[in-house]
């Protein structure tokens, strides 16, 4: 596709910087969502997406991030500041909520966030204050595992959190939360912003002390990715290579640590359901797992699996993108709806909180909120104590 005399597509991105005009360059690189599908389809086997991210990151060094970006970004490395913030909007969001757990409509310039999408409303508690209250009654427990949230697991979707302890002491396993853990850092590697980035990257070094645990879940293949890229960050500092390291080396997302724990107990109440699943980006292409999820749902009595139609297409949200671009995210998550609905699914599975947000919300907007999107934890854990 060519605007203009300048290509849009992932190499012409690139060569446009170099062999065009820096500024248009610097323009189109932004309209990338990083899904890492131009890195699929490339016969050079060429990891594009990860040259246009450093493209943007040389970009954000030499000319400064937006204000208002680095202003987002500089609250979200405080994580005092930032969670915070966060207890505080479950409480003031009731004038925008009222009392309901999708934000339909937001105010003036704020409007775009919500066209054809809803959000979901902060929960009352985060899973930090919930996880001690859940009994975890695990006899001759195998081990230790810690749990990274991330932002939305945390603050958000707290029942998803709690499935997923679940389900990990189903497979035999206490967990525990670090409370010095905080975002993990994507957001600003995406934006360019390596110095927040990095600050992310030593805090949950420091919170996670990876060393005391058998394994690191993550219910969040983006933060899962991030976790296991912080070595990129300490190439000169030893001591922190080293538990960047250690962390790497344990760190899984929670259906691929699932499969390697030997699954869960091949039960379930055996009720139809019909469901069909969204790969997420990271998931898949970063990450590598797309058999894991599978096999676990299958092994769910009463599950029947539906593939969509383009199920490794992404949904268009993308982290800040959707933010940045609601535009340009709106129509990519119009054909995954789509989609959805041409499968005839009951359910939509994922396994990605931001793929969850932005595909439920756009269900609820279109009235279609027949059909439920939930994580894969949550339906294997639910039709479990169900049976």
């Amino acid at each position: 596709v060519y605007g203009g005399s300048i290509y849009t597509g992932g190499i012409g991105t690139l060569l446009t910087s170099f062999l065009n005009s820096r500024e248009r360059g610097k323009d189109i690189q932004n309209i990338c969502l990083q899904c890492g599908t131009c890195n699929t389809v490339c016969g050079g086997k060429l990891d594009i997406a990860g040259m246009i991210l450093k493209l943007r990151t040389k970009f954000a060094q030499e000319d400064g991030l937006n204000p208002v970006h680095k202003f987002c970004l500089d609250t979200v490395a405080d994580r005092h500041l930032f969670h915070s913030m966060l207890r505080i909007a479950s409480v003031a969001q009731g004038m925008i909520t009222k009392g309901q757990p999708m934000i339909r409509h937001l105010p003036m310039f704020l409007s775009g966030l919500t066209a054809g999408r809803s959000l979901p409303s902060v929960a009352p508690q985060p899973f930090r204050d919930i996880l001690p209250t859940i009994k975890q009654d695990v006899p001759n427990p195998k081990g230790k595992i810690a749990i990274f949230t991330g932002c939305l697991l945390d603050f958000v979707y707290v029942d998803i959190a709690t499935d997923v302890v679940k389900a990990l002491n189903m497979a035999g396993y206490i967990v525990e939360m670090p409370l010095g853990q905080a975002c993990c850092g994507a957001p600003a590697t995406y934006m360019g912003d390596v110095e927040n980035a990095k600050k992310a990257a030593e805090m949950n070094l420091n919170a996670m002390e990876a060393e005391k645990y058998d394994y690191i879940v993550s219910a969040c293949p983006t933060c899962t990715h991030a976790l296991r890229d912080y070595v990129d960050f300490f190439k000169d500092n030893p001591e922190m290579l080293k538990k960047a390291e250690e962390l790497r080396s344990k760190t899984f997302d929670f259906c691929k640590l699932v499969s390697m724990l030997g699954g869960l107990p091949d039960t379930g109440d055996g009720v139809p359901m019909k469901v069909t699943y969204h790969d997420s980006c990271h998931l898949n292409r970063y990450l590598g797992v797309t058999k894991e999820q599978r096999e676990l749902l299958k092994a769910t009595k009463g599950v029947e699996l539906i593939e969509m139609h383009d199920c490794d297409k992404c949904c268009g949200f993308g982290g800040s993108y959707s933010v940045k671009f609601p535009e340009m995210s709106a129509p990519i998550l119009e054909e995954k709806i789509n989609n959805i609905v041409a499968s005839g699914a009951d359910v939509v599975a994922v396994d990605c909180p931001g793929c969850l947000l932005q595909i439920r919300g756009g269900l609820d907007a279109r009235g279609l909120n027949n059909i439920q999107v939930k994580h894969t934890a949550q339906i294997v854990v639910e039709k479990r104590e169900k049976k």
